[in-house]
């Protein structure tokens, strides 16, 4: 088996195969996972045919033998002979004829000189020398063969007619299934049918047959995933994220992009011959995949999320901290929705309302307009331009974060020129080809204070709530509707519960289990409904806060 698999320790308890590099426990394991033997073991799918043949027969061949030694062989003396034998042929001697040349007697009844037709010949022992069996016998029936009186004539019959009613008793059990289950006849022609065959006889005894939930959960799933493996580039649709928002639209951009193969794969034989076709549900997803309006819905959709969940991609999973590209993402992504759209402002413009309403009253912060600012490799592109919303996020993070107003002024000015060390060849080379925070600490040097701020707007990270597990959900809920005493209630609450979360984590404490989206319903009561569902209560507080509104 050395030639098959490489073990991966000394004990060859881990055992990679050659071929598809899958790891199994055990060269045992091995040779069942290349054979495609056993219920437990994944088939190798990279195996060559012939290796697999010789795997399978060595296998089966083995489990044969262990069985024989189990139950031993079929002329056992307890096994019963089938109550009639064939019939003798005239060209047969009788056994009266052989008895009596051969000095026996055969007893009978005679009624009026002739004898009975019911011979009852004497009982006769054989013993077996191979194997010291003992078996004794009774022949009912008149016409018995004389080859039967000899054992070694005997056991060739029986074995073959024990087997005979064997295969009937197997083919009147399938008949039953197929008639009490209202199947068509006609599947008993399908190749699944005869593998399935195959496959049961190859466990033998001892199998322990599929339950109801068997056949409907992991089976029936697994039978998907090899359907669709053979039809679909990679074999899997659903795609998982971290982000569980983006996973619905990662995975109808791999059904856009699978169309053809997904038409293809509901009109296969085996797909209208499996359960899942005869459902509702199946024959939901096959009328919807063949109407044509459901593509173009599913395409019109990713012209708005892909520009979207490229920038979410670019904050999760960029290795630089994304602040300083964040603003500027959030731009091209409009740009490019509406150049999905060609242009058409009746088509592009309700996402863009929404885009900004979700950006202005949610997202915003000033840091994203001082980070767009002093990012090197945007403010001295062609692309760069500066509007109210940019000077006024930079002058409020220097507002807070500078105490000498005058000497970042005139910092600033040498950055904008650019002049001193910031136009130094080596700055200049490098403003796109090292992370912005990294290139203000390297040629910053005579512009300390405003390096300074730099270096800590640029170092910002963008997915706080990601890494550290607080509950975006809780959030967006809290704050989606509500009068000013209700929305102040809630940000104080919120802003107790996410820092009493983060100085647990910074404290080395447990950091999952605290307050997840999955436990919003112990939070109830900090949960708003619609207005016209708060009833009086509401009122009252609208009114409270009008009055302290005119105070």
């Amino acid at each position: 088996m050395g030639g098959h698999g490489t073990a991966l320790d000394e004990e060859n308890k881990r055992v990679r195969c050659k071929y598809c590099e899958k790891v199994v426990g055990g060269f045992n394991r091995l040779k069942h996972h290349l054979g495609g033997v056993g219920s437990d073991v994944v088939e190798c799918s990279e195996v060559p045919a012939d290796i697999k043949e010789h795997m399978r027969n060595s296998l089966l061949e083995k489990k044969k033998e262990r069985l024989v030694r189990q139950v031993g062989i079929l002329d056992h003396p307890e096994l019963p002979l089938k109550r009639s034998f064939c019939q003798l042929k005239p060209t047969q001697e009788s056994p009266m004829e052989k008895g009596k040349r051969a000095g026996e007697t055969v007893e009978g009844d005679y009624v009026n000189g002739k004898s009975s037709p019911h011979l009852t010949p004497p009982r006769q022992t054989s013993t077996n020398e191979g194997n010291n069996m003992k078996f004794e016998s009774t022949f009912l029936s008149g016409h018995i063969p004389s080859s039967l009186m000899m054992e070694e004539d005997v056991k060739p019959v029986i074995k073959e007619e024990v087997r005979n009613e064997s295969e009937l008793l197997v083919a009147r059990s399938v008949g039953g299934f197929f008639f009490e289950a209202g199947i068509n006849l006609n599947m008993v022609s399908l190749p699944s049918f005869k593998k399935m065959i195959d496959v049961v006889i190859a466990c033998g005894a001892g199998l322990k047959l599929p339950t109801e939930n068997d056949l409907k959960g992991w089976i029936l799933q697994q039978e998907l995933r090899e359907l669709m493996k053979k039809h679909i580039r990679g074999g899997e649709l659903v795609r998982a994220s971290k982000l569980k928002s983006l996973a619905q639209f990662v995975t109808l951009e791999n059904i856009v992009s699978e169309r053809e193969n997904l038409i293809t794969m509901f009109r296969s034989t085996k797909w209208i011959a499996s359960i899942c076709a005869s459902r509702d549900k199946g024959k939901r997803v096959v009328e919807k995949l063949e109407n044509t309006s459901f593509w173009i819905a599913a395409a019109d959709i990713l012209k708005v999320t892909n520009p979207l969940i490229s920038v979410l991609h670019q904050i999760c999973e960029s290795d630089n901290a994304p602040m300083g590209f964040l603003y500027d993402a959030m731009d091209h992504s409009k740009e490019k929705i509406k150049q999905n759209f060609g242009g058409e402002e009746t088509r592009y413009l309700p996402f863009w309302d929404i885009i900004d309403n979700v950006w202005d009253n949610f997202l915003y912060s000033t840091i994203h307009s001082a980070a767009y600012y002093l990012n090197p490799s945007l403010f001295y592109s062609d692309g760069f331009y500066v509007d109210a919303e940019v000077t006024t996020g930079l002058l409020d993070c220097i507002a807070r974060m500078a105490k000498d107003h005058y000497v970042i002024a005139r910092q600033l000015e040498a950055y904008r020129t650019p002049a001193g060390c910031f136009a130094e060849p080596m700055a200049v080379d490098q403003r796109t080809s090292v992370p912005p925070a990294l290139w203000w600490s390297l040629y910053g040097g005579q512009a300390p204070e405003l390096t300074d701020i730099a270096v800590r707007i640029l170092s910002q990270t963008c997915c706080c709530a990601l890494r550290y597990k607080l509950g975006r959900g809780l959030s967006e809920q809290l704050h989606a509707e509500g009068n000013c005493l209700e929305q102040q209630l809630f940000r104080e609450m919120e802003f107790v519960h996410n820092n009493r979360y983060l100085w647990k984590c910074a404290s080395g404490m447990e950091e999952t289990g605290f307050i997840c989206e999955e436990n919003l319903n112990l939070l109830k009561d900090w949960i708003i409904e619609d207005n016209d569902k708060r009833g009086i209560n509401s009122v009252g507080l609208d009114i409270r806060c009008s009055r302290s509104s005119e105070q």
